[in-house]
């Protein structure tokens, strides 16, 4: 998956390149943020989906993490917590741990 870590950035090669989105909200020292990477993320199908996605990651960690401007902007309050974009600007929000079957499914419901 290639990961931008600017929503900024992300949002303007979304516009550029006609293609979805995905920000994927999520803090270092959060466990069902670490399942998603390990498991969630490293699912064939998805990754495969994602092909067609400008996937950002964006980093709430700390206070002071780059990502807490988009975070605000979208009202983001728990980790992991996934926004999805589809190229009308059309927004489906998805939190905490999902397993592939389920992410891939929500995945393909974007265009």
């Amino acid at each position: 998956i290639k990961w931008i870590h600017s929503e900024t950035e992300g949002l303007a090669l979304s516009k550029q390149e006609n293609k979805p989105v995905l920000i994927d909200f999520y803090a270092d020292w959060c466990p069902p943020c670490k399942q998603m990477d390990k498991v969630t993320f490293q699912d064939k199908g998805v990754i495969d989906e994602l092909d067609r996605f400008v996937a950002i990651k964006a980093d709430m960690s700390r206070p002071s993490s780059p990502g807490q401007a988009a975070g605000k902007k979208y009202g983001i309050s728990a980790y992991p917590t996934f926004i999805l974009l589809d190229s009308q600007g059309r927004k489906k929000t998805i939190v905490g741990y999902t397993p592939p079957k389920e992410f891939l499914k929500a995945l393909r419901d974007i265009r």
